[in-house]
């Protein structure tokens, strides 16, 4: 970790006459992380941690499930552990808005990927066996969901298990970082998969399955930045449980962190909030339309592969059409930036998926109405049928949505409510 602190902590513990005298080797980064986030879902009400076995099944949870150093110091792993878990981000993307039965049976998807994951896959029996199921059960006028429920499990599993064996790995580790000595790991990459999609589309229902979210977002945030060390994170979350000793005060373990984000920060670069706001103010004020609300549109969305984004105006035949019924614009949180977004209906999203495969590692420039949008480079199948198109002025937006009907809010529906990791 580029800013550890690591301090050697003498605890003096002292029982009846005597006392005994232990020594660790702590990384205090580790530890805060681990006291004040558990400090943090303790705070208000939280009905899955009152008791005392509720506090050790947390524990427990954290140990079984925050990376190992080995894994987490194999680069190979790493990156595709991350890849991974950023593909399931992807395919969850926007299922808080969908009815709790127009999803799909995540559980049986996350058997398909464990058993990768998990090493249980005879190759290439299995993924034979996988993809013909796949094939004889897939038709242009039926979905997934008019099967069976015991056929339905099964498709997915199945489709869990191709979608670790998706391809394009190695060329989008390539793309990522030129000349890495990174390979990838198929069985990591399904374990980032399904370990985002468990915390992403099941809510926590115990002790354990918040100390596992927890410990998922420590992997993530391993991958993406410093290592944590496990041991010393665990040490944190059971000294603010008072299930260990306190190695560092409580006030400390929260500077520390205060530390650790303001150094983040400046890393990332400063950002002046005030003048953010104002300009995507205005921004927003010349849209004729209103962001994060669904409008009705007619669009024919054309696609094609291109050599580079300058071959986009050559006029050829199109290799991907599809009707648009749907639309919205979205701010993206991360970036700030105004997404104009939408999602093909599931037969036009499997060409999509089928489409952007075959594409990897081109441009693909996109048609709406005939008038040419933008030609992103494809890295990998895009499933789900998303697409999302950035970098347009108020005044395209408002050219796209012209005339368009905002969509007539439904009834309150069950829903899944997505957790953010």
């Amino acid at each position: 970790m580029n800013m550890k602190l690591i301090t050697t902590i003498i605890l003096t513990l002292f029982a009846g006459a005597g006392f005994a005298v232990a020594s660790e080797r702590i990384d205090s980064v580790s530890y805060a992380f681990g006291h004040q986030y558990t400090l943090g879902i303790m705070a208000g009400k939280n009905d899955m941690m009152q008791t005392e076995q509720d506090f050790k099944d947390y524990i427990r949870a954290l140990e079984d499930n925050i990376g190992n150093m080995r894994e987490m110091t194999d680069s190979s792993y790493m990156m595709s552990y991350c890849l991974g878990a950023m593909e399931a981000v992807f395919m969850t993307d926007g299922l808080h808005h969908k009815k709790k039965e127009e999803l799909p049976p995540f559980h049986c998807i996350i058997s398909g990927l464990r058993k990768v994951g998990e090493g249980k896959i005879n190759l290439p029996a299995d993924t034979i066996a996988a993809r013909d199921f796949l094939n004889r059960h897939s038709d242009d006028d039926k979905k997934a969901s008019d099967l069976d429920k015991e056929t339905e499990c099964e498709f997915f599993t199945s489709y869990g298990i191709m979608k670790a064996y998706q391809p394009g790995l190695q060329q989008y580790i390539n793309g990522l970082k030129p000349g890495t000595s990174c390979v990838e790991n198929r069985q990591a990459y399904a374990t980032g998969m399904a370990d985002i999609l468990e915390a992403y589309s099941i809510p926590p229902a115990t002790a354990y399955d918040q100390g596992r979210m927890i410990a998922l977002s420590m992997n993530m945030t391993s991958i993406e930045q410093d290592p944590i060390d496990p041991a010393s994170f665990v040490a944190g979350a059971k000294a603010s449980l008072g299930l260990g000793p306190q190695i560092i005060p409580r006030f400390e373990a929260e500077e520390i962190l205060n530390r650790q984000f303001e150094q983040q920060a400046k890393a990332a670069g400063a950002v002046d909030y005030e003048v953010y706001a104002s300009k995507l103010g205005e921004y927003i004020n010349r849209l004729e339309i209103e962001p994060a609300c669904p409008y009705y549109v007619d669009w024919k969305v054309t696609a094609r592969a291109v050599a580079e984004p300058g071959a986009a105006l050559t006029e050829t035949e199109p290799e991907f059409v599809a009707q648009v019924h749907e639309a919205t614009v979205e701010l993206d949180s991360t970036s700030g930036i105004l997404n104009v977004q939408w999602t093909f209906d599931e037969p036009d999203a499997l060409k999509w998926a089928e489409f952007t495969e075959a594409s990897i590692g081109k441009h693909v420039a996109v048609y709406i109405n005939g008038k040419y949008m933008f030609a992103p480079r494809v890295n990998q199948r895009i499933s789900g049928g998303r697409c999302a198109i950035s970098d347009l002025t108020p005044e395209e937006i408002n050219s796209l949505f012209k005339n368009a009907e905002k969509v007539a809010p439904q009834h309150p529906v069950d829903t899944i409510e997505i957790i953010d990791f």
